[in-house]
C-alpha cells in the first residue's frame, strides 16, 4: 500500500458548490441530478460550509410530496444552505498524505474534506468513499457495482 499517496491523487476535482442563500429545494435537485453526496457552501469564493445528502434528508419533512403534506412541511424546502450546513468544515491541502486525511475524517466523524489551494479556493473533495476505493485497489479487491455498472 502506497502510504505516500497524497489527497491530490485521489480527490474529485468536479466539486459542486452552492451559495449560502441557495434553497434546500435547489440543493435537493443537485443531489438528485448529480452523483455527489456532498456540496460545498461558498461565500465570496471562500468555503464556509459543507452539506451532505444526510444533512439534506434530515432537514426536509418526510411528508413533502405526499397526501399528508402541510404548509409547514413545504416550508422545509425554503430553508437556505446556511441554515443546514456544517459550518467551519475541516479541510486539507492537495499535498496532505491520504492516511492523514483518513485520520482526520475518522477522528472528527466526518465523511469528506474539501481540498483547498494555497489561497483558500476549493479545488477538490476527498471522501471516505475515495479512500475506501484506494484501500480496495491496494488489496486488489474489486469495488462493488451499482445498478448502472458504476463503482458504488
Amino acid at each position: 500500500m502506497n502510504t505516500r499517496l497524497t489527497v491530490e491523487q485521489l480527490m474529485t476535482t468536479n466539486v459542486i458548490s452552492v451559495d449560502m442563500d441557495c434553497t434546500v429545494a435547489e440543493i435537493g435537485r443537485v443531489f438528485e441530478n448529480q452523483r455527489f453526496h456532498h456540496v460545498v457552501v461558498v461565500n465570496k469564493g471562500c468555503v464556509v460550509g459543507v452539506i451532505s445528502d444526510r444533512d439534506f434528508l434530515r432537514c426536509v419533512s418526510p411528508f413533502v410530496g405526499t397526501a399528508s403534506e402541510r404548509a409547514c412541511d413545504e416550508y422545509t424546502l425554503e430553508k437556505r444552505a446556511h441554515q443546514i450546513m456544517s459550518r467551519r468544515p475541516f479541510t486539507c491541502e492537495p499535498s496532505t498524505p491520504v492516511p492523514a486525511a483518513a485520520r482526520c475524517m475518522l477522528e472528527n466523524r466526518i465523511s469528506c474534506l474539501p481540498v483547498l489551494d494555497d489561497v483558500g479556493v476549493c479545488i477538490g473533495m476527498i471522501t471516505v468513499r475515495d479512500i475506501t476505493r484506494w484501500v480496495m485497489e491496494a488489496f486488489e479487491i474489486a469495488p462493488a457495482q451499482d445498478a448502472d455498472g458504476q463503482a458504488a
